[in-house]
């Protein structure tokens, strides 16, 4: 067993867009796509989409137990998805030390905070890279494009022209020459 014994607690602050319910849990309601759910009476972290589902709520889902797992507040192999559609849930580490200065809520709403900070500068290179790339299809560099002048305008273009010639329901093929 490691004995830590800490001479000047840490005083960490930080600022969150949250909630605490009746029951006592905190709603981190800070991300885009997601809500995070830490709940201090099951000793679990909760993960919910806000609006849409799909491959990148997950991704963004999985980023977050992953980096709650490395830093060592969420166990390892507790992570599996909820009772709600597009969720996933990991069960929190408890404090086996029994110091008054070690809370798993605490260290675990710092850990999402951080997470958060991280994972929106994320979001930001991707907007930036999808602004960068509308602009190219919209607005392309002189060097890229050729003038058209006019183009004049024919009847009909192209090498075959499908008219209105049916016979019961049956569209034939009409020319012209």
């Amino acid at each position: 067993m490691i004995k830590i014994k800490l001479d000047q607690p840490i005083d960490a602050k930080i600022t969150l867009q949250a909630r605490k319910t009746i029951t006592g849990d905190i709603m981190i309601l800070d991300h885009p796509d997601i809500d995070v759910v830490v709940s201090t009476n099951d000793n679990r972290v909760l993960c919910f989409p806000k609006k849409e589902y799909g491959d990148h709520i997950y991704a963004v889902q999985s980023r977050l137990f992953d980096h709650l797992v490395r830093k060592g507040i969420v166990l390892n192999g507790s992570v599996r998805a909820s009772n709600i559609y597009g969720s996933l849930q990991g069960t929190m580490l408890s404090d086996m030390i029994k110091q008054p200065v070690v809370d798993p809520t605490q260290i675990a709403i710092y850990l999402i905070a951080k997470f958060m900070k991280e994972e929106l500068h994320i979001g930001d290179v991707v907007d930036e890279y999808q602004d960068a790339y509308d602009d190219l299809l919209t607005e392309p560099p002189k060097d890229d494009t050729t003038p058209l002048g006019k183009v004049p305008h024919e009847p009909h273009k192209g090498v075959n022209y499908f008219g209105q010639n049916s016979v019961y329901g049956m569209y034939g093929q009409m020319y012209e020459e």
